[in-house]
């Protein structure tokens, strides 16, 4: 399991008392923003099959903001390159983000098909089921199969 990034520890307090539908800016407070996204989103993902869509997307959003700011592009000029990097503290609130939403299905009561969750194009997306109550990763930036 990746571990709890330091950020994330600190965001501890103000993240419990954020709102769901106001998250903060990836921009604003990394940690927060993964700690929030964590504690008020992803804690509720699969509290019902019925809303599952809609919550994934929703978080989907969020991840794609965090794609946006922790993924750079570093010009050499001339029109060249290097094709981008995820930064090292992008990749470890991925990682960290991941493994939530693997713990959350974990303690799912439904069964799901196959649900993508993508990150950066050099992290892996996450690929998960659950079937018959047993939760399969095929792919994860994360610790958590």
């Amino acid at each position: 399991m990746a571990r709890k990034p330091d950020s994330v520890r600190a965001a501890r307090h103000e993240a419990s008392s954020g709102d769901r539908h106001l998250p903060t800016a990836v921009e604003q407070n990394s940690g927060l923003w993964a700690r929030e996204l964590s504690t008020l989103r992803i804690a509720d993902l699969f509290l019902t099959a019925r809303g599952l869509p809609g919550h994934w997307t929703q978080i989907q959003m969020q991840i794609r903001a965090g794609n946006n700011f922790f993924f750079r592009t570093e010009n050499y000029g001339n029109g060249f390159n290097d094709g981008g990097k995820t930064t090292s503290e992008g990749r470890e609130l991925f990682a960290y983000i991941a493994d939530s939403i693997v713990r959350a299905a974990m303690n799912a009561d439904f069964d799901f098909g196959e649900q993508r969750m993508e990150f950066p194009p050099d992290c892996a997306f996450l690929k998960m089921s659950r079937i018959n109550g047993v939760v399969k990763v095929s792919s994860t930036p994360g610790e958590l199969k």
